[in-house]
């Protein structure tokens, strides 16, 4: 296959491949941000859900324009590297065609993201709808980026020990993400009894990271010192899986404990707000 456009897979960052050097750990790092864009996506449902809770709604209103930007400008960026490969083969255009769905099916989220922020009340929320979508294009994006990775790893760009670390520090913010969004969406009686049960497979996943968190010699001092405050959380968090109104509180703490998570694991998706 051709070169992944000289395996910038980040672009979006403003590097160039030519002034940082082609090293094993600079493909890494590419592979790492570009996976992380997955991230935004529930980021962005999160968001909009705390906004309908009347939880930090300018803070949320802010971080909802600033994941849907940058994750659009990831697409683009995804869409760059895919033209990049060689096309004759059937399985890039089988990629190139299922991407191009999911890229449409964004634009189809956007409308009614748009839409919510404009015209917003919790009374014409669209926060179902937008959660349907986000959930298509989530699995596109992770499979682009499986793919790409493959690549980079056939090409010797990046090694297996790489990919370990690099699965694990994604995993370790992405399960986050999700118990806070499905703990939202379960406070906002979004979906009754399935979104409860989608909420419980969340913790289940999160507590089988922190096993592997505690476990592993990758994991980072700091983020190993906080797996006992999250075990001390999960409690609450399965409560409301169970039927239970949410504890005062709850999804407050719950995102302020998620947001140092991201901090002690070296993960910044959004700016820095000034």
């Amino acid at each position: 296959m051709k070169t992944l456009a000289g395996v910038a897979l980040c672009a979006v960052f403003a590097t160039s491949a030519a002034a940082e050097g082609l090293t094993s750990e600079s493909v890494a790092k590419k592979l790492e941000l570009l996976h992380q864009k997955e991230v935004l996506l529930n980021r962005i449902v999160k968001s909009v859900c705390f906004i309908d809770a009347g939880i930090e709604v300018e803070r949320n209103k802010e971080a909802v324009y600033q994941a849907r930007d940058e994750f659009e400008r990831s697409l683009a960026e995804i869409k760059a590297e895919i033209a990049a490969l060689d096309q004759s083969l059937s399985a890039v255009r089988s990629l190139s065609k299922n991407f191009e769905k999911k890229n449409e099916q964004w634009f189809k989220f956007r409308v009614y993201l748009d839409r919510e922020m404009k015209d917003h009340s919790p009374e014409s929320s669209v926060l179902g709808q937008i959660a349907l979508l986000e959930t298509g294009i989530e699995k596109a994006v992770e499979r682009t980026f499986k793919f790409l990775e493959k690549e980079a790893a056939r090409r010797g760009d990046i090694t297996l020990g790489d990919m370990i670390q690099e699965n694990q520090s994604f995993e370790r913010v992405i399960v986050a993400e999700k118990m806070v969004k499905e703990a939202c969406m379960v406070a906002m009686k979004q979906g009754g009894a399935e979104e409860r049960a989608v909420l419980a497979e969340a913790i289940m996943h999160f507590e089988n990271e922190l096993t592997v968190e505690e476990g592993s010699a990758l994991t980072p001092p700091k983020v190993k010192a906080m797996v006992p405050r999250w075990r001390d959380m999960l409690p609450r968090v399965r409560l409301l899986s169970e039927g239970s109104e949410p504890d005062e509180n709850l999804l407050q703490d719950l995102d302020a404990l998620k947001h140092e998570w991201f901090e002690v694991s070296g993960v910044i998706l959004l700016p820095r707000s000034t």
